[in-house]
């Protein structure tokens, strides 16, 4: 039976193709595949949302280094802010 009519046969019985997947991949889930995977290479036994928190952290981190110095007022701002979210914060 030529490979053909042996998938034919497999698709007729209700069974899946012999190809992994009939609908491609996005790039955005090929990215995240890829980074998927190399996480489990260079970070075996490690939760991957967690190596997302810490690659977000270290993002956020460089962002407020490169920030100007906030002015007392506009720290009194946020400080309101946060007391706002959270009326247990000192502020």
């Amino acid at each position: 039976m030529s490979g053909f009519r042996a998938q034919a046969a497999l698709m007729a019985l209700g069974g899946a193709s012999l190809r992994s997947s009939s609908v491609p991949l996005t790039d955005e889930q090929k990215i995240s595949r890829a980074r998927n995977a190399a996480n489990a290479r260079h970070h075996p036994g490690v939760d991957p949302a967690e190596l997302e928190r810490q690659r977000t952290d270290r993002a956020i981190d460089e962002i407020v280094a490169r920030a100007p110095t906030m002015t007392a007022e506009q720290a009194a701002r946020i400080g309101r802010l946060f007391t706002y979210i959270d009326p247990d914060a000192e502020g």
